[in-house]
């Protein structure tokens, strides 16, 4: 169900079933018929493994082209995040800045939602509103076709969160208090996946290349195949040699050799960060739930709901 053809195999562990090799093998009375379908699956099982093996070829070269790019954007975000991280210390207070106006409290909630009121209902695409500005950084909402909202806080670099599209300034107000708390470890994370990449990057160039371990081992067993389908045809592949024989050398061949299916190895690209509402309940029991005050405080006014 993974589509990934290098486990699609499984050995019959049944002690009393008769595979049709066997009962060919049997009724013949010629034992080199079940070494001949034993080596059938052993190559089909080899050419599996070379395949895959090309295939995590192809998927090295096409990451190798596409890895430094990659890291150049995880760099140059996580430097942004940097900087803005700076603008948020520099702006410590939760006021925001509507139409030139800096408020605060209920003043920002009620103006925050009266601009909400006043956006449109639907969009035929996707449309990126500025409200404002929160801590030095602006912020707005991004109106999907299909109903759905996002809230950004953008500087330097940008974070998104979520939003119903109903919220109100309370819940949009805790939103940026929660997207500016997370900056750092968004920063953070950004630095991990740089080294992460570059990780990957040195050993994809280590990988490059490679040739498939069994290659040498896969020819031999095929040209023994064909000796012994032949000799079992009724014709002699070399002077005095016979079926006998020639399963006899595929049977030692075989028992110098192991062949295991190599460790899948995790391909990582570029993850999201970790979601905020995660976030948020792995912090629920060391932080202040956010904008605190400002849901006391106006959750008792009539017309309000808390969010």
């Amino acid at each position: 169900m993974s589509g990934r053809s290098g486990i699609r195999q499984a050995d019959d562990i049944g002690s009393q079933e008769l595979s049709f090799a066997e009962v060919k093998a049997i009724a013949s009375g010629n034992p080199a018929v079940l070494v001949l379908a034993e080596t059938d699956a052993e190559i089909q099982r080899l050419s599996i493994l070379r395949k895959n093996h090309h295939d995590e070829q192809f998927i090295i070269r096409r990451r190798l082209r596409d890895l430094p790019g990659d890291i150049e954007r995880m760099r140059k975000r996580a430097d942004g995040l940097d900087k803005d991280i700076a603008t948020l210390r520099t702006h410590p207070d939760h006021a925001v800045t509507l139409g030139g106006r800096t408020l605060y409290g209920d003043d920002a909630v009620i103006s925050l939602s009266d601009r909400l009121d006043r956006l449109p209902l639907s969009v035929s695409e996707s449309r990126y509103i500025d409200l404002g500005s929160y801590r030095g950084l602006t912020f707005g909402v991004v109106l999907h076709p299909l109903g759905g909202s996002e809230l950004y806080l953008q500087g330097d670099a940008v974070r998104r969160a979520d939003l119903r599209r109903d919220a109100r300034g309370l819940a949009v107000l805790n939103a940026l208090n929660r997207l500016a708390r997370g900056y750092e470890e968004a920063e953070e994370f950004n630095r991990q996946e740089v080294k992460i990449a570059e990780s990957q990057f040195k050993d994809f160039q280590a990988r490059k290349g490679a040739v498939f371990p069994h290659e040498d081992y896969m020819k031999r067993l095929a040209e023994l195949r064909d000796r012994l389908r032949i000799a079992l045809s009724g014709m002699e592949a070399k002077e005095g040699e016979t079926a006998a024989d020639i399963a006899a050398q595929i049977k030692t061949l075989r028992d110098g050799q192991s062949v295991e299916a190599p460790a899948e190895r995790e391909i990582k690209v570029i993850a999201a960060e970790t979601p905020v509402t995660t976030r948020i309940l792995q912090k629920a029991e060391k932080d202040e739930p956010p904008g605190e005050k400002w849901q006391q405080k106006v959750a008792g006014r009539a017309g309000w709901r808390r969010e």
